[in-house]
């Protein structure tokens, strides 16, 4: 980083020393012309330093731009969500008997003509484990994606019995549920961030669920359920962030589980607990590993 930052300051000083020398020059010539001075060696002096003082800001700007384009990507998030539609269908009560998964020829496109994913078709029986497993951009993150009901694909339809997975989204506790490998935790307590999943739930119940997944010892460790935890508190590592995410899993109690790489960066370290307590978590679901 520190190396391309000093290239970058050689780049951004090599070309201002050049504008300068240029303006100079320039001036010099106006200056001593043949027919006698065109501008006056004040105008030239003027000129020089307006373009000495250009340099500060548009360095700034240079500086910046990466938080920049942050920003700008930040403000497109916060617009979209502004303009969701608001009319959404009335909940869906989940199936309460075991429903197989259906993805009927399943194909999405980001950018028109630039399909991702072609007539993707697959039945998951009810707790029946299947693998995804592709190169990278491949479209895996995608159909684990529309299988969430988070992305409405282009064509073909994803089903939980007979109802569409995007209308049971809408319920309290939508019955597919996915756990990517985006590390997050929510500033609050321990409890707080596993009650986001099932606000009911005492603390009996949330340590039952920490012991099943192999995460109470370290959160007793940490201060027990009322420790704080996220931005300016206690900090987790990603394989305790994931923990947690598996943890609301366990307590939402989906009948579809998929896991878009959940464990990828747990680390070596962390990585065999994390795939221990995710293997549990499929347990008696039907589950898409990615």
């Amino acid at each position: 980083v520190w190396n391309l930052l000093t290239r970058f300051g050689q780049r951004t000083n090599r070309a201002e020393l050049i504008g300068l020398l240029l303006v100079l020059g320039t001036g010099f010539f106006l200056v001593r012309g043949d027919l006698g001075p065109a501008v006056t060696v004040g105008a030239v002096t003027t000129a020089a330093l307006f373009f000495h003082r250009l340099f500060n800001p548009i360095g700034a700007v240079l500086m910046i731009f990466d938080e920049v384009q942050s920003a700008g990507a930040s403000m497109t998030r916060v617009t979209g969500v502004a303009q969701l539609r608001t009319d959404v269908a009335a909940p869906v009560a989940p199936p309460t008997a075991p429903t197989p998964l259906v993805i009927d020829g399943v194909g999405h496109a980001y950018d028109a003509g630039r399909p991702v994913l072609a007539d993707v078709s697959l039945v998951l029986e009810p707790g029946e484990r299947v693998a995804v497993v592709g190169a990278s951009g491949a479209g895996k993150s995608t159909l684990g994606q529309i299988v969430a009901g988070r992305i409405a694909p282009t064509t073909g339809s994803v089903r939980l019995g007979d109802v569409p997975v995007a209308v049971h989204g809408v319920a309290a506790r939508p019955p597919v549920v996915i756990v990517t490998q985006e590390v997050h935790v929510f500033a609050g307590t321990v409890r707080d961030n596993l009650t986001l999943a099932d606000p009911d739930a005492s603390d009996e119940r949330l340590w039952e669920v920490l012991e099943h997944l192999g995460s109470a010892g370290w959160v007793r460790a940490l201060g027990g359920l009322d420790v704080v935890v996220g931005e300016g508190a206690t900090a987790l590592t990603p394989a305790q962030a994931q923990h947690l995410a598996l943890a609301r899993v366990e307590l939402a109690d989906p009948p579809v589980v998929v896991l878009d790489e959940a464990t990828a960066e747990a680390g070596s370290s962390g990585a065999r607990d994390l795939e221990r307590a995710a293997a549990r978590v499929v347990q008696r679901r039907t589950a898409l590993t990615i």
